[in-house]
């Protein structure tokens, strides 16, 4: 089988219009050696593809489009974003130089030490320094906020929510996981302090074919403790605080089917991995590629 996988809604053309969901498998057959068009919903163009060669082709990179095969299937992850002019600035802090690189992806460095890299759709917008603290903000369908402190980056995520109060700040991020986490940065007197919250108030049943997905939206989002608790048996013996280092590094995840998952990492293919799970929990985890 030959499946289909966007990471954004988008629009295929070529000789009729065809509406793809994000994160939704699509199963493609009679594959021709013809080209389409993507356009976002939009409107712009932000790419074409052929997959035909992608399936033929040696490569499993092609522009920002990656594929792989597992159990004798083929999977395209399609990723379409728009070039996007390169903006860059430079911001004084603390005898330091701190830069900012804007386009596809977001780079913010101070002294030649890269603090963040991230593929984003913004714009610069202002920046702000409050004590040892410097604010760099960002516009965009979402506002976005980097946080730095002391030379280190403290925290960067989107603006859902926002009280500012005199020297007091409250930022929160929703993740929109399976969770429905909220990353929260609190700033008050030059002092930063990140944590997660529920932003559902109500329990989770949690069945067996969402075990997986839940338990790599908590790695993502830091929630060691929720993610240890999944597990069982002597699995359960691994310490909390290195569970995270047991995967690649990831910012988005395809799965495969129940206990099987693709790990991505800047549209490259980090790792497959398959997951032994007993009823509601993990017992194993094991690396495929």
């Amino acid at each position: 089988m030959i499946y289909l996988m966007s990471m954004l809604d988008c629009v295929l053309f070529k000789d009729e219009e065809i509406f793809v969901e994000r994160n939704l498998l699509y199963e493609l057959s009679e594959i021709k050696d013809e080209r389409y068009l993507i356009f976002s919903h939009s409107g712009e163009i932000t790419g074409s593809l052929n997959f035909y060669k992608i399936i033929n082709s040696k490569s499993s990179k092609h522009g920002n489009i990656i594929s792989f095969k597992y159990n004798h299937d083929t999977y395209i992850i399609l990723n379409p974003c728009e070039h996007k002019p390169t903006f860059s600035t430079c911001i004084k802090y603390k005898n330091n130089d701190v830069m900012i690189n804007l386009s596809n992806e977001l780079v913010v460095s101070i002294s030649g030490e890269i603090l963040l890299e991230q593929k984003i759709d913004l714009e610069y917008s202002h920046y702000e320094i409050e004590n040892d603290s410097l604010f760099i903000y960002f516009t965009g369908k979402r506002e976005y906020v980097v946080v730095i402190s002391k030379n280190e980056l403290k925290f960067a995520g989107y603006i859902d929510e926002c009280n500012i109060d005199g020297e007091e700040k409250y930022f929160l991020t929703k993740k929109r996981d399976s969770l429905n986490h909220g990353a929260v940065c609190h700033v008050t007197k030059g002092e930063i302090d990140n944590y997660l919250v529920y932003l559902d108030d109500y329990g989770m049943n949690l069945k067996r074919e969402f075990v997986v997905g839940v338990y790599l939206d908590c790695i993502k989002a830091g929630n060691l403790n929720y993610a240890h608790a999944l597990m069982s048996g002597e699995f359960s013996s691994v310490n909390t605080e290195t569970l995270s280092e047991f995967f690649p590094k990831f910012d988005s995840f395809v799965c495969l089917d129940e206990t099987s998952v693709a790990l991505i990492n800047k549209n490259t293919l980090a790792g497959i991995f398959k997951f032994e799970i007993d009823k509601d929990s993990i017992q194993n985890i094991i690396q495929i590629d």
